[in-house]
């Protein structure tokens, strides 16, 4: 699945263009969106607790990139920490878990 403008309108607004999207993978939700009154786009991730980091770029497309990137980075880095400090290692228990 790709990314959803999920923008919201007010019914008088005349102006369209897509200001909020979201991509989903597995558990994690990824929202790329403009903030009223600030420049660029900004991305959130509940999951990964990022509130609302900014994406230096004004282009909608760019900042999604962007937003997979740093999410990306944060998995690998979260995955490493986890790979620190487990102990398991290759016992027949994480073996049990893996199947």
């Amino acid at each position: 699945m790709g990314w959803q403008d999920i923008s919201g309108f007010a019914r008088e607004t005349k102006d369209r263009t897509p200001r909020t999207y979201e991509l989903h993978a597995g558990l994690v939700r990824v929202v790329v969106t403009r903030i009223h009154g600030a420049s660029g786009w900004f991305v959130r991730c509940d999951a990964l607790r990022i509130a609302a980091s900014p994406l230096i770029t004004e282009n909608s497309d760019v900042a999604k990139q962007l937003a997979v990137q740093l999410i990306r980075a944060e998995l690998l880095r979260a995955a490493r920490q986890l790979g620190e400090t487990s102990r398991l290692g290759d016992t027949a228990e994480m073996q049990a878990v893996r199947t």
